[in-house]
């Protein structure tokens, strides 16, 4: 198989897996399950949505900021 399709493949399982484990990393410790409930704002409590938890990509189409409220979303 050629790199231009290995590289951009292993990016994007990098920035799934990534995504996840960050999910685990901030749940896991307050006894919280990391499949349900989806992610919601921390300001306004809105449910994302699918769309807007894809990594990166929504994080720069959305500017960072929460499609409800437009608050800052934090990077972690």
């Amino acid at each position: 198989m050629s790199h231009w399709i290995v590289w951009p493949s292993v990016f994007i399982l990098g920035a799934v897996i990534g995504s996840f484990l960050t999910v685990c990393v901030y749940r896991v410790p307050k006894g919280q399950s990391v499949v349900a409930p989806r992610s919601a704002c921390p300001h306004c409590s809105r449910q994302i949505c699918w769309y807007d938890n894809v990594p990166l990509l929504s994080f720069i189409w959305l500017l960072g900021r929460c499609r409800a409220c437009h608050a800052g979303i934090p990077r972690r």
